[in-house]
C-alpha cells in the first residue's frame, strides 16, 4: 500500500515538474521579432495588409502572392455566413492581425446583467478551427490598437467610464478619459495591466516591445481646455472661454515599462510648452534600436511646420531636434529614420512628397519619383524591405471604396524604380 502511495506521489511530483518545465519553456520560447499591428481600420503584419470590414468578410493584401484574398481556408466558400471564418471576423471581431502564422483579434462583449463592457483577446489558427481566449479585460470600453511581437501582445485600452458611456451632459468627467496599457504573454498566459491614466484630452498609442521592455506614448492636457481646438463643452460659457484662452498645455510623455519587474517610469517628459490652440498634432512616431523619434506638428502663422525630436532609449535624453518646414500637410510617414509628409501643397496643385528628411543625420533627400504617390503611415508592416504606397490622384487613390495599395521593395524605392511597383490582384 505504501509502495502504491509512493508511486502515486512520485507521479504527481513528476506531473508538477512537467507542468513547471512546460510553462517555463512556453514562456522562454524563441518568438519571432516581427511586428504585427492592428487598429480600428486596416491592420498590418509582415505578410501584408488586413482590410477592414467593408464587403462583409475580412480580406488580406498578401505580399508574397501580390494578391488580395479572403482570410478563409474553406474551399469554394461564398464568405456569406458563420461557416466562413473571414465572415465571422468581419462581423464579430474588433481588431484583427496575423503573427507567427496565427490570427490575433479582439472581441467586445456587453453584459446586460453587470451593465458593463469587456474586451477579449483571442488567438486562432488561420482556418479558424482552433480558437483560444488569451485574456478578458472587464470594465473596458474598447481596444484602440495593439501590437504583437516577441511572443507578447501590448494593447491600448479605453477603460469603462459611466459618464462617458451614458453621455451625461454636464458631467465634469466627459473629457477626462481613462486609458491603460495591458500586456499578455502568449506562451505563459501571464497578463499584466498597467495603472490607469486619467487626464484631460488624453490619448495613449505608439507601442514598441523588445527585450522585456514596453515603450508607449501618452499625451494629455495639464489643464481643462481644448484638444486640437475641441472640447465636449464647447457650446457652454466655460467652453467658449477655453477656446479663446491659452489653457490646455499639451504634455507629451514616453513611458517605458519592465514586464519582469512590473514597473514603469517616464522615459522622457519635456514637451510642456506646446499650446492646444497652436494646433499641435501628435502624429508620427518611430523606434530604432537606440532611439525613439516623435513628430510634433504646429502652426506658425499661416505655415505648418514640424519638429522631429529624437530621444536616446537608454537615457531618455533628447539627442536631436530638427525643424521640418513644409506646406499643407499635418501627417508624416516614416521609414526607419527617414520622414516625409503625406503630400505637398503647391500654389496650384497637390502632389506627393518630393523630399524626405533623415532624422539622424539631418540630410534632406530628394525623391522626385514620389510626385504621384504617397506613403503609408509609419511603415507599419513591421519589416524594412517592403514599403506600401498608394496613388495621390483622387480617382486612383480609392477603388471600390478601398485604398488602392501598392507595394515596392525598399531597394527599388530608393533607386526610383517606380516601374517595379506591384498592385494586389483580387482573388476572392
Amino acid at each position: 500500500m505504501k509502495k502504491k502511495l509512493f508511486i502515486a506521489s512520485f507521479c504527481i511530483v513528476l506531473l508538477l515538474i512537467g507542468l513547471i518545465i512546460w510553462r517555463t519553456t512556453a514562456s522562454n520560447e524563441t518568438w519571432p521579432t516581427e511586428i504585427s499591428y492592428g487598429n480600428g481600420f486596416d491592420s498590418f503584419c509582415p505578410y501584408g495588409i488586413i482590410r477592414r470590414d467593408t464587403g462583409g468578410f475580412k480580406r488580406m493584401c498578401d505580399i508574397e502572392s501580390s494578391s488580395e484574398v479572403a482570410m478563409c481556408a474553406k474551399p469554394e466558400c461564398e464568405h456569406s455566413d458563420d461557416s466562413c471564418f473571414a465572415f465571422v471576423l468581419a462581423h464579430d471581431a474588433g481588431i484583427v492581425t496575423i503573427y507567427n502564422r496565427k490570427i490575433y483579434y479582439t472581441q467586445d462583449e456587453y453584459s446586460y446583467e453587470a451593465m458593463y463592457n469587456s474586451v477579449s483577446l483571442r488567438e486562432a489558427s488561420l482556418d479558424g478551427s482552433q480558437i483560444r481566449t488569451l485574456a478578458v479585460f472587464d470594465r473596458t470600453s474598447y481596444c484602440e490598437s495593439f501590437i504583437v511581437t516577441n511572443g507578447g501582445v501590448v494593447l491600448s485600452m479605453r477603460a469603462y467610464d459611466r459618464a462617458l458611456e451614458d453621455l451625461e451632459i454636464g458631467s465634469k468627467n466627459l473629457d477626462k478619459a481613462r486609458w491603460y496599457v495591458a500586456f499578455v504573454d502568449i506562451g505563459s498566459g501571464e497578463i499584466w495591466r498597467l495603472p490607469e491614466k486619467t487626464d484631460y484630452g488624453n490619448y495613449l498609442h505608439g507601442f514598441a516591445y523588445a527585450d522585456g521592455q514596453i515603450y508607449y506614448r501618452y499625451l494629455y492636457l495639464t489643464e481643462r481646455g481644448t484638444f486640437n481646438g475641441f472640447t465636449m463643452e464647447m457650446y457652454t460659457e466655460e467652453g467658449k472661454a477655453a477656446l479663446a484662452s491659452d489653457i490646455g498645455k499639451t504634455r507629451d510623455t514616453i513611458f517605458v515599462a519592465d514586464v519582469k519587474e512590473k514597473t514603469e517610469r517616464p522615459l522622457c517628459d519635456e514637451l510642456t510648452d506646446i499650446r492646444a490652440k497652436d494646433n499641435s498634432s501628435p502624429t508620427g512616431m518611430t523606434y530604432t534600436q537606440d532611439r525613439v523619434y516623435l513628430v510634433q506638428h504646429f502652426q506658425s502663422g499661416q505655415e505648418l511646420k514640424a519638429d522631429i525630436i529624437g530621444y536616446d532609449l537608454a537615457s531618455g535624453q533628447r539627442v536631436q531636434t530638427l525643424l521640418l518646414d513644409y506646406r499643407g500637410c499635418q501627417y508624416m510617414a516614416c521609414f526607419e529614420e527617414v520622414f516625409m509628409p503625406y503630400y505637398q501643397m503647391g500654389d496650384e496643385e497637390v502632389t506627393g512628397p518630393q523630399f524626405a528628411l533623415n532624422a539622424r543625420t539631418g540630410e534632406t533627400i530628394s525623391i522626385p519619383w514620389m510626385r504621384d504617390y504617397t506613403a503609408l503611415g509609419d511603415n507599419q508592416l513591421g519589416r524594412d524591405d517592403i514599403y506600401i504606397l498608394y496613388p495621390i490622384a483622387p480617382d486612383k487613390m480609392i477603388i471600390d471604396g478601398q485604398a488602392n495599395y501598392l507595394w515596392i521593395t525598399s531597394e527599388d524605392f530608393w533607386a526610383g524604380n517606380m516601374d517595379k511597383l506591384h498592385s494586389f490582384a483580387r482573388r476572392y
